[in-house]
């Protein structure tokens, strides 16, 4: 992922919109 910390809530934010991007 691009250069993002993992401690970032951009990252969770990030991992919802892809979960919801799959569906």
């Amino acid at each position: 992922m691009c250069d993002i910390p993992n401690n970032e809530p951009t990252v969770k934010m990030l991992s919802a919109f892809v979960e919801f991007r799959k569906d």
